[in-house]
């Protein structure tokens, strides 16, 4: 290796430095991206699987993580104040699309698992006034028009995502973006990328 590098000027150690710059900056990615994913999870609940799906669908349809992940957590929210009582347009609204709000052990269910369901009821309801309320009731007023173009095209979208990330071994488990956002709080790899 010496040879090598008196032919290419370069001293060896570079090529070291070199190699571990590109493995931190490797790391540094992926952790950062594992505690952001974390952090999203914390807000909205579900699981990691659903959260890069719904993510990358949303990507698909030219809609900003940031206002996916903010629905998802207004989603979220309003299913913990109307399984308290506490926000009953939401209710009502879900009842009406024969929605359940809670699963067959009556535990309420996560954003991540009406979302699909959800979609479904916004594809099958062609009326643009009514999908815009139906956004605003349970994402905002804001998030729910920004996330119309994803959710018309109903749960398929969803499921066809699914697919596509897992036939590129893309879905990483909660248990490894638990692991990288452990060692992203951890560590600081940016000082060792340099």
């Amino acid at each position: 290796s010496e040879k090598i590098s008196q032919k290419l000027g370069v001293p060896v150690s570079l090529f070291g430095l070199s190699a571990l710059g590109g493995i931190g900056a490797t790391m540094t990615g992926f952790a950062e991206k594992a505690a952001d994913t974390s952090n999203a999870l914390t807000k909205i609940g579900g699981n990691a699987q659903d959260l890069q799906v719904f993510r990358k669908a949303a990507e698909l349809a030219h809609i900003p993580i940031e206002v996916m992940d903010k629905g998802l957590e207004k989603l979220n929210k309003n299913l913990g104040e109307a399984g308290g009582g506490k926000n009953k347009e939401f209710a009502a609204m879900m009842t009406k699309l024969k929605i359940p709000l809670r699963n067959a052990n009556l535990e309420m269910r996560t954003a991540g698992e009406i979302l699909p369901e959800l979609a479904d009821a916004f594809k099958k309801n062609g009326n643009a006034a009514m999908r815009g309320r139906i956004g605003a009731v349970a994402f905002g007023q804001k998030m729910g028009s920004k996330l119309i173009p994803m959710m018309v095209k109903g749960s398929a979208s969803f499921i066809e995502t699914r697919e596509h990330l897992d036939s590129l071994g893309a879905v990483r488990s909660d248990t490894a973006f638990k692991g990288a956002a452990d060692v992203e709080h951890q560590f600081d790899w940016r000082s060792i990328a340099g």
